[in-house]
């Protein structure tokens, strides 16, 4: 029977409390209740602490729809993992069918599997679980807690005690380690021989971040700004830049309104600590120039898309952003960091670049608001001991991350965000799609645009959809509920889809609707 372990040395204490919850992009769901949901019913997990023989309690995946709660049970269900191998045999997928990766010369060698003598196998097969461990990873566990130390990593460094309430958004990085992990999405085989393993629903999550296809090999061959030669897995790749900067914007946005929203609820101001994730083991031997300038790129594209696009109650409670450890004498860097920073002011919205640790609290007036570099294999807190920043994060909270585990706090609160971010929404793939009719960008502009229209007004029956951008400039004019023409306006100027008079300047078509707005304030 497939299992799942506890984290390194936790022990059998199950937490309560709702506060904690789980956040996903809306697509994600669509995944799982359409797709995941129904190949895995009726599949039943045994839960084991770390050193146990006999199983704490056993339980049954019920309903046709995989729940956020059940997903993160049993991807992250290993006691511990530093180096991205999979134990296939905790999901019942005997060895014979699982693959065996060559180990990546950038990581440590892998841990041998915990022996399972058991000769029961699931119907879960690795490209499923691929997938599994992919939409896990687009997941967060966002909650409140109270530190009793900041520091302690790398170990020996100096513990300095501090009881300050915390702000933690449990959020895992791309990883490299292994040619099965994440990381596979934005890279591209250059030979044949180097092919990577495939999740069952590659395509279709690589589709939700970028909005576009895959390249293939000979596509990359022709842009080679945005499609990067890497070697990993002693095989040649290209790397794509583009997606890995999307996949990082869309983790910003996500956690920025998670941790907004918790904030919000307790009346709290907040300094938004976003971590320099997934440069360390998890990148494997991928150079790490090219992952700071990517991930910096992902930081601009998801704070323009929040702050541009967002309503103001999106990020009202976030007073700071802080990029500790981001800053360095490379000139390029400090240039995308100059940028950030100005963006964030204009704004209203201080920018901080310093080396402080993640549960320091740098600003007295705001609470801390930090995210981790969880593992996506592990409960929060991985191997515990200063082991790692996970690790010393979980370490240095009152309750050592126990009501973050899925396992032990079964009250964890799901929720999907409609509003995420999506390549297709960067200034520089409107362009190329200028001649295009309804990108992606607008189909999901529009779809957002029908769904408020529904929730404010009040004859929603007599409502038809609108379906292109033209209806709702001559529809926003005409309505004036809560506010929404104001809105509507900004965000069509800020996409550059009509200028300061209202005339549609997107692509080739120009389009002025009859009735002037009546107003632009911004």
């Amino acid at each position: 029977m497939p299992k799942i372990y506890l984290r390194s040395g936790q022990e059998w204490k199950p937490e309560e409390d709702a506060e904690v919850s789980i956040h996903a992009p809306e697509w994600v769901l669509h995944v799982l209740e359409k797709q995941i949901g129904p190949a895995l019913k009726g599949l039943k997990f045994e839960i084991f602490s770390d050193k146990s023989k006999v199983p704490c309690y056993t339980i049954t995946l019920e309903g046709n729809t995989l729940t956020l709660l059940e997903l993160l049970m049993i991807t992250r269900n290993e006691s511990r993992n530093v180096t991205g191998v999979i134990n296939f045999e905790n999901y019942g997928i005997k060895k014979e069918a699982a693959p065996s990766p060559p180990a990546d010369p950038g990581v440590q060698n892998a841990e041998p599997a915990k022996e399972n003598k058991e000769e029961e196998t699931s119907n879960l097969t690795p490209d499923l679980l691929y997938t599994l461990k992919d939409l896990a990873r687009h997941c967060i566990i966002v909650g409140k807690d109270t530190t009793t130390h900041y520091g302690g990593y790398p170990r020996g460094s100096k513990l300095t005690e501090q009881t300050d309430p915390v702000y933690v958004c449990h959020l895992s990085g791309l990883q490299f380690q292994q040619p099965y992990n994440s990381g596979r999405l934005v890279l591209i085989a250059k030979e044949e021989e180097g092919a990577l393993p495939k999740g069952r629903y590659d395509d279709v999550i690589f589709s939700h971040i970028t909005g576009q296809e895959k390249a293939s090999p000979a596509d990359c061959a022709q842009d080679s700004k945005r499609y990067l030669s890497v070697t990993a897995y002693g095989k040649p790749y290209y790397f794509d830049t583009h997606a890995y900067k999307d996949i990082v914007a869309q983790d910003i946005v996500l956690c920025a309104m998670a941790l907004n929203s918790e904030a919000s609820r307790n009346n709290d101001l907040i300094n938004f600590k976003f971590l320099k994730y997934g440069l360390g083991f998890f990148r494997g031997s991928i150079p790490i120039n090219i992952l700071e300038n990517a991930l910096l790129d992902g930081i601009q594209a998801g704070l323009e898309f929040l702050l541009q696009l967002q309503h103001s109650s999106r990020y009202s409670q976030i007073k700071c952003i802080e990029l500790p450890f981001y800053q360095n004498n490379n000139p390029v860097i400090q240039q995308k960091l100059l940028s950030i920073r100005k963006l964030c002011a204009a704004y209203g919205i201080k920018c901080h670049f310093g080396q402080e640790h993640a549960l320091r609290t740098t600003h007295k007036s705001l609470i801390t608001a930090t995210t981790t570099c969880s593992d996506p294999h592990t409960p929060p807190g991985n191997e515990m001991c200063h082991g790692s920043v996970d690790a010393s994060i979980a370490e240095n909270l009152k309750g050592k991350a126990n009501r973050f585990s899925p396992v032990l706090n079964l009250d964890m609160s799901p929720y999907y965000s409609s509003s995420y971010y999506t390549g297709s929404f960067s200034p520089s793939e409107q362009q190329k799609n200028s001649g295009i009719k309804n990108p992606r960008w607008v189909n999901t502009f529009l779809e957002a645009y029908n769904r408020d229209l529904k929730k404010c007004c009040w004859s929603q029956s007599r409502l038809p959809a609108i379906r292109t951008v033209e209806e709702i400039l001559t529809h926003s004019q005409n309505k004036t509920f809560f506010g929404f023409n104001n809105r509507t306006f900004n965000i069509l100027r800020s996409l550059k889809v009509i200028n300061e008079e209202g005339v549609y300047i997107y692509g080739d078509k120009r389009f002025k609707p009859q009735v002037q707005p009546r107003s632009f304030s911004a």
